[in-house]
């Protein structure tokens, strides 16, 4: 309602105003609708200038069209993206290893791994450049080249870089943090692809440890780490422990 009487009042702050409105419909789930103020914002006279408004703008462009599966779109939008964000910083800011992170994120989507890994290179170079090695946002770029590696087939690499991730995490989080619970499961299960059931073992176990704290007996999502801790006890063979296993989660 306020965004609408804003729009009634002609001034230089308006294509901030279609903006907000293009965030709003966007939550609603009105893609369309917020992409036409967010194009409205672009078009409007003022914004020539605000190269970082701009740059925002077609990064949540971007993001729209990526959930329209309109891939093709989307890059042309990052790509504009990055042209703005360029005029006004250097090609190692910060801001930009986001924008980078994003566009290798969609080319992970459209399963071309090479340049998913090509602009999460970029992401790491940025940042290594930018911040501090416990940054968390290492954490989240480890886990993408962690991704890329498997869909490339080479479990090695993934598995360098979820310890990478799990190093990273723990010079911030306590051990029981979901995260890290996560990347844990992660790792367990390129064990099991390996066909390495020792290790993967090892990690499932970290897995319910880092729940147990958090979780009572009987949750859903401690029943899958102990049923998975049970299948790779039935893969070994020790049928005794298998059962005893489940008999925990019935």
């Amino acid at each position: 309602q306020f965004y609408n009487k804003a729009i009634n009042i002609n001034n230089e702050h308006l294509y901030q105003t279609y903006s907000g409105l293009a965030h709003i419909y966007y939550k609603l789930d009105n893609f369309y609708l917020s992409l036409e103020y967010l194009q409205k914002s672009l078009d409007n006279k003022f914004i020539s200038s605000s190269y970082a408004f701009i740059a925002m703008n077609y990064i949540s462009m971007a993001k729209i069209y990526t959930k329209l599966n309109e891939q093709d779109k989307a890059l042309e939008m990052f790509d504009k993206a990055i042209d703005n964000q360029l005029k006004i910083v250097n090609d190692d800011h910060p801001d930009l290893s986001y924008t980078y992170r994003s566009k290798a994120l969609l080319y992970y989507y459209l399963n071309d791994q090479d340049k998913a890994l090509e602009f999460i290179e970029q992401t790491y170079y940025i940042q290594c450049q930018s911040l501090p090695n416990y940054h968390l946002d290492f954490r989240k770029t480890y886990e993408i080249f962690a991704e890329i590696y498997i869909k490339k087939a080479n479990l090695d690499k993934a598995l360098y870089y979820y310890h990478k991730s799990i190093d990273n995490q723990l010079k911030t989080f306590l051990f029981n943090h979901p995260l890290i619970g996560s990347t844990y499961r992660s790792i367990g299960n390129i064990y099991l692809k390996k066909h390495e059931l020792d290790k993967s073992l090892t990690y499932f176990h970290k897995v319910f440890l880092n729940e147990i704290d958090r979780y009572q007996f009987g949750n859903c999502l401690l029943s899958v780490t102990f049923r998975q801790i049970a299948d790779i006890y039935y893969d070994k063979k020790r049928l005794f422990t298998c059962i005893t296993i489940l008999f925990k989660i019935t």
